[in-house]
C-alpha cells in the first residue's frame, strides 16, 4: 500500500493551485494534504507515509524563509523518506526544485523526483516575466495544468525526474541568483512598508500574513522585521 502527504507553502497562491492538482491527479492507496500553516503535528504526518511531495515557491532562486524554518523544525521526519519536489517559478529558478534535498541532508533523504512550474508572477519587476492580461495568465495556467497532469501521469507509473539537479542547473540558481540575493535578503525581510494614509485599518494583511509579521501600533499597520518575501 502507498503513501504520499503533500506539504506546501504558498503566499500567493499559485503553489497552492499546483499541490491541489497533484493531490487530484495522483494515484496513491492513501494521500493527505497540508499547508505548512494547518495546525496537525507534522512529525506524526510525516513519519507515517512513504512519500513526501513538497511543494513552495521560489523567491531569488532560494527556497521561502518560511519553508526553511519548517524544514528545520522537522528535519527528523524526513529521514528515510522518498522525498519529491514540486516548486513554482516565474520564469527559471536554476537548481530550484534540488533546495530541500540539499537542505535536508542529503545522506537521510532519498531524492526521487523534482518538477519546476511556471506560473504567473505578481512580481512587477520582473518584466520578462510580468502577465500582461487575463489571457496570458490563462494561457499560463493552461499550460502548467497540462505539465501537472504529464507529470502526475507519468509519477503514477514509476517514471521519475530530478529536475534542477544538474551542475548547470546550480550555476544558473546560485551565480545569477541566490549568490546576489542572499546578500540582501536580511534587508528585504526589514522593507515591509504600507501606505498608512490609505489603509483603512481592515486587518485583512494581519490576519493573512502566514509569518505574523503584520500588526497594528498606535493606529498604523507596521512590520516586525519578519517578512518571508511571499509577495
Amino acid at each position: 500500500m502507498s503513501s504520499i502527504a503533500i506539504v506546501y507553502f504558498s503566499g500567493t497562491g499559485n503553489t497552492k493551485y499546483v499541490a491541489y492538482r497533484f493531490y487530484d491527479k495522483l494515484n496513491y492507496d492513501q494521500k493527505s494534504i497540508y499547508s505548512i500553516d494547518d495546525k496537525v503535528d507534522f512529525d506524526k504526518v510525516l513519519f507515517s507515509v512513504d512519500d513526501i511531495l513538497l511543494a513552495y515557491p521560489i523567491c531569488g532562486g532560494n527556497i521561502p524563509i518560511i519553508m526553511r524554518n519548517f524544514l528545520d523544525k522537522y528535519s527528523s521526519a524526513f529521514w528515510g523518506k522518498n522525498l519529491i519536489t514540486v516548486i513554482t517559478e516565474a520564469g527559471f529558478s536554476g537548481d530550484g526544485g534540488a533546495l530541500a534535498y540539499k537542505f535536508l541532508a542529503s545522506d537521510r533523504v532519498k531524492y526521487k523526483a523534482s518538477y519546476h512550474i511556471i506560473m504567473p508572477t505578481n512580481i512587477t519587476f520582473l518584466k520578462l516575466f510580468t502577465v500582461k492580461n487575463d489571457n496570458d495568465i490563462k494561457k499560463k495556467i493552461d499550460k502548467a495544468n497540462a505539465k501537472i497532469d504529464k507529470i502526475a501521469g507519468d509519477i503514477n507509473v514509476g517514471k521519475f525526474k530530478k529536475t534542477g539537479s544538474s551542475k548547470l542547473s546550480y550555476l544558473l540558481g546560485y551565480h545569477l541568483q541566490r549568490k546576489y540575493f542572499d546578500r540582501i535578503e536580511k534587508n528585504l525581510i526589514k522593507n515591509f512598508s504600507i501606505d498608512n494614509g490609505k489603509c483603512i485599518k481592515c486587518k485583512k494583511c494581519i490576519e493573512l500574513c502566514p509569518m505574523d509579521n503584520i500588526k497594528l501600533k498606535d493606529n498604523s499597520i507596521v512590520g516586525n522585521n519578519n517578512c518571508t518575501l511571499c509577495y
